[in-house]
């Protein structure tokens, strides 16, 4: 009976020696990081090279003044839009309207003594051929008519001169644009020297880039490029590479390219300083994450089976979200637009990604999703 009573009590000792285990036991809980994540999603991202450079008109025409006297009117000022034959200023005419008169008066009185010296000359024509005058009275007045055709031809080519004289004196917008430039006052003397206006055409505005010698096999006509002014910070303005120098700055060693850029609401002026980023590839659909999901780790690469100290290999990666649990993803990708990258292998859209938090994960910890967005 004694000896029953004993197991008895041992085996309930050993019943709560067990239960106490297990309790502690359960009382160590797994351990679960807090985590952001995003689903992988599909959208375009392009490949581009920045460069700086200067907006320029497209074109760009400075109007003179052929005739050096006084400016009587300008009927146009800096911002003015204008087209192509509009009047722009008018030059004091008094003394070319006397040259026109003067012209015209002499090219009458020559034309008058030629008329006469002809009529002479046929006269004695037909004496010379009966034979009343002699040979050399004939070519003493052919030597008069020749002179007088030849003070007619002059003093037409006076009267022309005087004439266009007199239609420089309104000076006119050879091409179509906006004045960016007035040099002078009504009253100035205007001179051959000096640029009355400057229009320049900004439908279409220009920017010059230096492309460096490693990147010329990348930059080709036709490429689109994004221009970006600290004016409009929330505007791209869309244009094209129209051409590539092929030669080089032997100084520098870059090369000039043209880009154009459509600039119908004349926003874009020239003088603003601008950054262009020329697109060099472009996927429509690709798989696309924020550059601050992947992970980054460097190792030393093997060379025929032997290790290297001379190569590194940058191996990259990602934490999946997969039952609630982190699984360490290798990924490789391909192009980077500003956050974001291209990831060419290793994920699918519709995966969740660990977005915040990752730095604290190892592969197959436990997770709880505080906070779940899209791409």
């Amino acid at each position: 009976m004694k000896m029953k009573r004993t197991l008895e009590i041992i085996i309930i000792l050993s019943l709560f020696a067990c239960g106490g285990k297990n309790s502690k036991q359960d009382a160590v809980e797994e351990k679960v990081i807090p985590v952001n994540i995003t689903t992988v999603t599909q959208q375009p991202i392009r490949e581009t090279a920045t460069f700086f450079g200067d907006i320029l008109a497209s074109e760009s025409v400075k109007v003179y003044s052929t005739i050096p006297n006084k400016i009587v009117r300008l009927y146009h000022d800096i911002g003015d839009e204008v087209k192509a034959g509009d009047l722009l200023a008018e030059i004091n005419t008094e003394k070319i309207h006397q040259a026109v008169s003067q012209a015209e008066a002499g090219l009458e009185a020559a034309q008058a003594q030629y008329d006469n010296t002809r009529l002479e000359f046929d006269r004695l024509a037909k004496l010379y051929k009966e034979n009343a005058v002699s040979q050399s009275q004939m070519d003493a007045m052919r030597t008069q008519l020749d002179a007088a055709k030849s003070s007619v031809k002059q003093l037409k080519a006076a009267l022309s001169t005087a004439r266009s004289q007199l239609k420089d004196t309104r000076i006119t917008a050879p091409v179509s644009g906006v004045i960016v430039l007035r040099s002078l006052n009504e009253g100035d003397q205007a001179a051959p020297q000096i640029p009355l206006f400057e229009i320049a055409n900004m439908d279409t505005v220009r920017v010059l880039i230096n492309v460096i010698e490693r990147q010329l096999p990348q930059i080709q006509p036709g490429q689109l490029a994004r221009a970006e002014v600290t004016a409009y910070p929330e505007i791209s303005f869309e244009g094209k590479v129209i051409r590539v120098n092929p030669t080089l700055n032997s100084m520098t060693r870059t090369a000039k390219a043209e880009i154009r850029i459509p600039n119908r609401d004349h926003r874009l002026r020239p003088g603003m300083f601008s950054k262009v980023s020329v697109i060099l590839n472009q996927h429509e659909n690709a798989v696309v994450i924020s550059k601050a999901c992947i992970l980054e780790k460097t190792r030393l690469a093997y060379d025929n089976g032997q290790l290297s100290t001379a190569r590194v290999v940058m191996d990259r990666f990602v934490y999946v979200i997969e039952d609630d649990r982190a699984v360490l993803r290798p990924v490789e990708t391909g192009i980077i637009e500003d956050n974001l990258a291209e990831i060419i292998t290793g994920l699918k859209p519709g995966e969740e990604i660990v977005t915040v938090g990752q730095h604290n994960l190892e592969a197959g910890d436990s997770v709880q999703v505080v906070s779940a967005t899209d791409e």
